[in-house]
């Protein structure tokens, strides 16, 4: 409809709400805020004098949509007299629940058989309707769909309403770009999405994470697949918009058996599953998505449920249905490691591309016909690989210790490997030590490969004291004060006599510690700074 909140007659949604028989005050002090409104038009940068309104609703007005819906209750009341006029004849796919009309909002569908007659009639209702509301249609954004009905009979029709023919499927310009996200979502929620149409999404969002930019490219580390696995299994828990399509689809199947009230249910039962079971309806003549929703049952069987089982669930969650889908991954050793709560994001993620070893190191830069000398530029000894490099490497070995010296760990390095099932068997917990080494074994590696690049790009090297030293660019420094982001001083617990030590994780430490465990985690602490 044209212009639908502001033409809204005020006297007319004043004869709605008398003839609703709601309360004479209430309907006062709904006409009060609806006409109290005024309007000001900005010239050059200057509001004119306030002039006052004389009919419309008030955008953004919380009260604006209820009185629109009641507004339209005349519409909807006009529409239901047609059942008596013998001369009216329903949609084929309609008659059986009386459909004449669909409506969201401002946006309306009415249906009828596609005979002059019965055009006549439903448009005679409109007009009806809109010379009392002061509602009419937009010619410029309403169409008139046929099916089934013949040519001559379409252009008698066309030319007696003066409205254009339209084609499905109808195509309405989006406001913005979140608007845009919203329809993908939606659609992701109605039917099953074209597996082109996923591969074009996962390839965007692959590249997005990869490059930083959106133009398609295929420089990936790591498959889709792989990044979206759970965390514990090594992945990023990103969405699989398949897998999830599939789960939302069984919801709708869901609403089918069980949610028999809501009219596309009611529309789907009386025209497809008759006498029927539902699960063994096989509708040759239904459209495209209703074929869809009904072999849905498939991915219900992928996940272990049975029809009994199905219409045994009482709320359904498209999240529990896409873990089932999804089933059950084998856990990683050094999921900890990775999914560190203290750290720096760009740190942590060095740490899992070296756990899957997928760090463009040379050996894999040579498989890739990219070089040829693979030597390692830290020790100028070995071929470079990921294990080489940590902590093989003579550089890289002699980092590694001094800070597990600076931890208080007495042992020598060991192969990358062998560190992984290390850290994740004695440093798995949440406590001060395991949070300590893992921000300073994803700090070393970040480090390292820093140093790494800046040899091979820019010609600069640092020697072993400053890497891991106190300096400015020191490892040790960067260390802390990455730490000193999640910190307290322990004066603020235990007064000035407790010093000036920071300690990490400091939202676990102030609401899940008791005094004793407190104090076991400042000796802890002391003894680790030592």
């Amino acid at each position: 409809m044209k212009k639908a909140y502001n033409s809204a007659e005020w006297g007319y949604l004043e004869q709605v709400l008398t003839h609703l028989q709601l309360p004479g005050r209430f309907v006062q002090w709904i006409m009060n805020c609806v006409t109290t409104v005024s309007y000001s038009i900005m010239i050059n940068g200057q509001p004119t004098k306030p002039f006052q309104a004389k009919k419309g609703l008030r955008h953004g007005d919380s009260l604006s949509p209820y009185l629109f819906v009641l507004v339209m209750e005349y519409l909807t009341r006009l529409l239901k007299t047609l059942k008596k006029d013998p001369n009216f004849n329903y949609h084929p796919k309609c008659g059986k629940l009386n459909i004449v009309q669909l409506s969201f909002a401002d946006d309306i569908l009415l249906f009828c058989r596609g005979d002059a007659i019965s055009v006549q009639l439903l448009f005679q209702c409109f007009q009806q309707f809109s010379k009392a509301s002061g509602l009419g249609a937009n010619a410029d954004k309403s169409s008139m769909f046929f099916g089934g009905v013949h040519d001559d009979n379409q252009q008698r029709i066309l030319q007696d309403l003066e409205f254009i023919k339209g084609t499905l499927p109808v195509r309405k310009n989006s406001a913005n770009q979140e608007c845009a996200i919203s329809i993908q979502v939606y659609w992701s929620h109605v039917f099953v999405l074209p597996k082109k149409l996923i591969q074009l999404i996962e390839r965007v969002c692959r590249t997005l994470i990869w490059t930083g930019g959106v133009e398609v490219s295929r420089k990936a580390l790591l498959s889709w697949d792989s990044l979206c696995k759970p965390k514990a299994a090594g992945g990023l828990n990103l969405l699989d918009i398949e897998e999830w399509n599939k789960a939302a689809i069984c919801k709708l199947l869901w609403n089918l058996c069980m949610k028999k009230d809501r009219m596309w249910v009611k529309w789907i039962h009386v025209y497809y599953k008759k006498q029927n079971a539902l699960w063994s309806i096989v509708p040759k003549q239904a459209s495209w998505i209703v074929q869809k929703i009904l072999k849905a049952k498939q991915y219900f069987e992928e996940a272990g449920y049975t029809d009994e089982d199905v219409e045994g669930i009482s709320s359904f969650s498209i999240k529990k249905m896409y873990g089932k889908l999804r089933g059950n991954f084998d856990r990683v050793p050094w999921r900890k490691l990775v999914h560190s709560s203290v750290g720096v994001p760009k740190w942590n993620f060095i740490v899992f591309l070296a756990a899957h070893r997928r760090l463009m190191t040379k050996d894999r830069l040579r498989g890739l016909g990219y070089v040829e000398d693979i030597t390692c530029s830290l020790c100028n000894s070995e071929e470079e690989t990921v294990d080489h490099k940590f902590f093989e490497c003579t550089y890289s070995s002699r980092v590694w210790t001094a800070m597990l010296q600076w931890q208080g760990i007495q042992r020598q390095p060991m192969m990358w490997g062998n560190e992984l099932e290390w850290a994740g068997k004695y440093y798995k917990g949440r406590n001060t030590t395991a949070e300590l080494y893992k921000l300073i074994l994803a700090g070393t590696l970040y480090y390292i490969w820093k140093e790494r690049n800046g040899r091979i790009f820019k010609g600069v090297q640092r020697s072993e004291d400053l890497m891991f030293g106190f300096g400015p660019e020191g490892l040790g420094v960067q260390a802390r004060r990455v730490m000193k982001g999640s910190q307290i001083r322990l004066s603020k617990i235990w007064g000035e006599d407790a010093g000036a030590m920071e300690f990490p994780h400091l939202r676990w430490l102030k609401k899940r510690t008791s005094e004793r465990r407190c104090g076991l985690l400042i000796a802890e602490a002391e003894a680790v700074f030592k």
